[in-house]
């Protein structure tokens, strides 16, 4: 005949004295030997080495989920294979991110590879990357200018590309030109450059009248060049993704 607790702790005296035997235990050995006894009364002679093995594995916590299942766009299917707790982990994760502008890691950029991810609260709050250059490592906030750069990535094993809005500042759009496959120019030849713009608008200055079209026309030139993707050649360029 299997034992029983009633079999096991029978009369009045017996059971008397398994109270007094646990109120002396401190509460995290009270609580294993309540364990004890309900898997050797009511779940067999393996329920004991079952529960071992499940509190040995190892621990999963929100951090875990978020590191294991993030992605760069999410969208709904692959939200529906993930388990309903890990999905709501992920979607809420990604709800708190700024997907407007992205702050960018060029330390690789030699290596013709970029990093991108979304910006946080706390870096919209200080401006990074809208009013501060959007290169992780830089704080330039002079001729900032927006860009459209073709974001190509690997994750999860699948190749996948995104159309992201970069604002960075002068010497960090170089590093984009030259990651694109461009030239880099050195600082003597930039300079220049300049000068040759500064001679070629004086000229033009001094053949057209007191309205300086010319120069109004250059400065237009200059402005679009700043601002629109498309003008500065970085809207087809493809990168490689990698964000330490």
């Amino acid at each position: 005949m299997p034992r029983t607790f009633a079999s096991e702790y029978d009369g009045e005296d017996a059971r008397r004295a398994r109270v007094r035997s646990l109120m002396r235990l401190s509460p995290a050995s009270r609580h294993r030997s309540f364990m004890e006894d309900y898997d050797r009364f009511h779940r067999g002679p393996d329920a004991a080495r079952e529960r071992a093995r499940v509190l040995h594995r190892p621990l999963t916590t929100d951090a875990h989920v978020v590191r294991d299942t993030f992605r760069f766009l999410r969208d709904d299917e692959e939200d529906a294979a993930l388990g309903a707790w890990e999905s709501r982990v992920a979607r809420r994760y990604y709800d708190k991110l700024f997907r407007e502008y992205i702050v960018a890691d060029l330390s690789r950029w030699r290596e013709r590879r970029l990093g991108a991810r979304w910006r946080v609260e706390r870096e919209v709050v200080l401006g990074k990357g809208q009013f501060i250059c959007g290169e992780k490592r830089c704080d330039e906030t002079r001729g900032l200018a927006s860009y459209e750069v073709h974001f190509a990535y690997e994750e999860a094993g699948e190749q996948k590309e995104a159309l992201v809005k970069l604002r960075c500042c002068a010497e960090c759009a170089e590093k984009l030109r030259a990651a694109r496959g461009g030239k880099e120019e050195d600082g003597e030849e930039r300079r220049r450059g300049k000068k040759r713009k500064k001679c070629k608008k004086e000229r033009e200055g001094d053949s057209e009248d007191g309205q300086g079209s010319g120069g109004g026309n250059d400065l237009g030139r200059r402005s679009r060049r700043g601002t629109d993707s498309a003008g500065d050649g970085f809207g087809g360029g493809v990168f490689q993704g990698l964000f330490d």
